[in-house]
């Protein structure tokens, strides 16, 4: 979790428009975009959900695609 607050940290900083956070553990992804020379609250997608990059907006991906090639998650994980 550090490593994720020291990255977007750099990344603010040197003016990165968009960073995305890939979590496999529980089928998410995370999406930082920069307004004003910050970033905002995060986007937060699950499986049902589909996003896109804000540069490209009729390109929109399905969240559960990206994690198509991983085994199912088990029922009882926390």
């Amino acid at each position: 979790m550090d490593d994720q607050r020291t990255k977007r940290a750099l990344y603010e900083r040197h003016g990165v428009a968009e960073y995305w956070l890939v979590h496999p553990g529980d089928r998410s992804v995370t999406i930082y975009r920069l307004e004003n020379g910050a970033y905002g609250k995060p986007l937060v997608f699950g499986t049902e959900d589909d996003c896109g990059p804000a540069a490209f907006p009729d390109l929109r991906i399905t969240v559960a695609a990206i994690f198509n090639d991983l085994p199912p998650l088990e029922a009882n994980a926390v």
